[in-house]
């Protein structure tokens, strides 16, 4: 009796194997398929319970947690035709978020444990055009080079954890190169981290673009 033939993979699982010399295909007196003349019972065993073993085992995911700092999901810069003071100047005043920050109606800003006026430790609840509010915590504070904060995991709502973002600003010519990145822990959950980095990716790249007008001469 002829072996079981290889069952066919997803497209997209097929282009991972495409190239390579492992065989999707049971061997003789593999701990997957100890005898291929066994009944068709174990054999559906085979197809059902051990190859996405294997599969999974094939596709082994690199670490998620860097140890330094989450992964990078987001970085974006543009230049401006201000002075760098000029520009921290609005991205530090947190009141002045909706002016260029896409779909923010106002910012209820909380500096009851700041270090210092709108420094470290101050909060800021975001209320959204549509959806829930979101908290942010400012971890740096430093007029008029850096500028960064943190978004609580439960305002991430399981997209992501570990939220950490940067706006850097250094003069370039008469004007000045605004970089902002964004690192988080992705979900687990594939749609999640797609979801997560279209949503980071919009906000950043539209509110550059807002900055832009702002500071367009």
């Amino acid at each position: 009796r002829r072996a079981p033939s290889a069952p066919k993979l997803p497209p997209a699982l097929a282009v991972l194997f495409r190239g390579d010399t492992f065989s999707m295909a049971p061997t003789a007196g593999s701990e997957f398929l100890p005898d291929c003349r066994a009944p068709a019972a174990q054999r559906c065993r085979w197809r059902r319970e051990l190859l996405p073993l294997r599969v999974a085992r094939r596709l082994r995911c690199p670490p998620l947690v860097s140890e330094d700092q989450p992964p990078l999901l987001v970085e974006a810069t543009c230049e401006l035709e201000a002075e760098p003071s000029e520009v921290f100047a609005l991205i530090g005043d947190h009141a002045s978020l909706p002016r260029w920050i896409p779909g923010l109606r106002r910012v209820e800003v909380d500096e009851s444990r700041a270090l210092s006026p709108r420094g470290v430790g101050t909060r800021r609840t975001l209320r959204m055009l549509l959806g829930s509010p979101g908290v942010e915590v400012i971890t740096a504070f430093e007029p008029p080079a850096r500028l960064a904060y943190s978004a609580t995991d439960e305002s991430l709502r399981g997209l992501c954890t570990g939220h950490i973002a940067e706006l850097s600003c250094a003069a370039c010519g008469t004007g000045t190169r605004l970089r902002w990145t964004v690192r988080a822990q992705p979900s687990h959950s594939w749609w999640k981290r797609i979801v997560a980095r279209l949503m980071f990716n919009l906000a950043c790249r539209a509110g550059l673009r807002n900055l832009r007008r702002q500071f367009r001469r």
